[in-house]
């Protein structure tokens, strides 16, 4: 009988989309006990195979969708807009890559940022040596105090490069630009969806997805509800066993 983290992994598989069985051999795997993932040794075979059919389909429609909506874009981008917009949205994120890279260079040479980065890299040395099979041994209390030293460090690091990119002039006018540039590019893909709107294969995989994700939420409702009824039966039978054991245990006491 399967313990109640197989039936936890079986249901996450399940749920996820994994192959059927693929949870529970890993939790048998844990326990040195063999597993065969035929539906005869997991009860959860069916409804975990309901999800993934249902996944699938989900997953097959919006492939349709998007195949179309491609197709679209493709058209609309031979427009002279389009090409104008696609341009001006690559320039403005090159221009804010090399706007960024000195102010990024100069804060690496400043002193603050080096004594975080020492800090940083000496307590994950600490961590790495203690974490080896020739390390140095180190207390839960000690590995606790270098892991926060070396979190403290690398937040002090996160805060010197948003300072860097939010204060240096150049390299907020190059953000603004970008910004700008991804906004224009954004309307434009707007006007793809509007015009798949009116497709119709694209209206018909749209109602149809509609019913395929219904499909796929009942099936992983209904995998829940199985899997949940399988681990709280596993549950009971493990506690009367032990109740058996228990009592059975007590044959050789005194008698009166």
């Amino acid at each position: 009988m399967k313990s109640p983290i197989a039936w936890r992994l079986a249901l996450i598989a399940g749920l996820a989309g994994l192959p059927i069985g693929s949870s529970m051999c890993f939790a048998q795997a844990r326990s040195g006990s063999s597993y065969s993932s035929t539906s005869n040794n997991n009860p959860l075979a069916g409804a975990q195979k309901q999800v993934h059919d249902a996944r699938v389909e989900v997953n097959k429609i919006q492939t349709t969708m998007n195949q179309v909506k491609f197709k679209i874009q493709r058209t609309m981008e031979a427009k002279d807009d389009w090409k104008a917009a696609k341009a001006a949205r690559d320039k403005a994120h090159a221009d804010y890559e090399a706007a960024l890279r000195p102010a990024i260079d100069a804060l690496h040479k400043s002193p603050a940022y080096m004594d975080a980065a020492k800090a940083r890299d000496e307590a994950q040395a600490k961590l790495d040596e203690a974490s080896g099979p020739t390390g140095a041994k180190m207390s839960t209390e000690e590995i606790n105090d270098v892991a926060t030293q070396r979190t403290k460090a690398g937040m002090t690091i996160m805060n010197l490069e948003k300072s860097a990119r939010e204060n240096d002039p150049k390299v907020l006018a190059a953000k603004a630009k970008m910004e700008q540039a991804d906004q224009d590019w954004k309307a434009l893909l707007a006007q793809v969806d509007e015009q798949a709107k009116q497709d119709p294969d694209y209206a018909k995989a749209e109602k149809e997805l509609t019913a395929a994700q219904e499909k796929l939420k009942q099936a992983q409702l209904a995998l829940a509800q199985q899997a949940k009824s399988q681990e709280q039966a596993q549950e009971a039978a493990m506690k009367s066993r032990e109740h058996s054991r228990g009592g059975g245990g007590g044959g050789g006491g005194r008698r009166y």
